[in-house]
């Protein structure tokens, strides 16, 4: 009978420990999500501005194209071929989708993050359609280009707006990254 009670006892110590061990773990637990939302936030903002550059300097290469053609043609006053520009615009949209390739592999986690990549998508066709239009003023006359003046004046204002879209979410996402960043240090 000792040792039945003796077992008893141990046990219900057993129990009672291994319930304060978990009522500990309970608030650690949020605390690990936490932490992991953070890890994961610094870890796809990182990958994320790794992708942004890089794929900035795949568009602007498209731009130095259209530099090199206009001023190809400048002095002769010739112009960019219709071939010539659909290969161009062929190329560029290619590379757009390839950016777009890129940014899906990143396989983002962190929801705040969701609008700055739907802007960002935003942005590269906004660049695709900039380049199309390009691509096409380039193979037409003086006179010819004026009819493309509206849809050119809208391409810029709505550029102009995504750019200051583009600064408010990239200050708000910088600002938490920031933030972990000191809080990383301070730990």
């Amino acid at each position: 009978m000792k040792k039945l009670t003796s077992i008893a006892l141990a046990i219900m110590i057993g129990c009672s420990l291994v319930a304060c061990d978990n009522e500990k773990t309970t608030g650690t637990t949020t605390e690990n999500i936490q932490y992991t939302a953070d890890v994961q936030f610094k870890k796809d903002y990182e990958a994320l501005e790794k992708w942004d550059k890089a794929s900035k300097v795949k568009i602007e290469k498209h731009f130095d194209v259209i530099t090199q053609e206009y001023f190809k043609h400048k002095p002769s006053g010739t112009r960019t071929t219709e071939e010539e520009a659909i290969e161009f615009t062929n190329k560029m949209k290619k590379t757009v989708e390839e950016i777009f390739d890129e940014l899906e592999e990143l396989n983002i986690k962190s929801p705040e993050l969701e609008d700055f990549i739907e802007h960002q998508k935003d942005f590269y066709r906004l660049a695709e359609k900039t380049l199309e239009l390009t691509y096409i003023l380039l193979t037409k006359s003086p006179e010819e280009k004026l009819e493309y003046q509206s849809e050119s004046d809208e391409i810029t204002k709505e550029s102009q707006k995504f750019e200051d879209e583009e600064s408010k979410l990239r200050k708000k996402i910088e600002e938490k990254y920031k933030s972990l960043m000191q809080k990383e240090k301070s730990n």
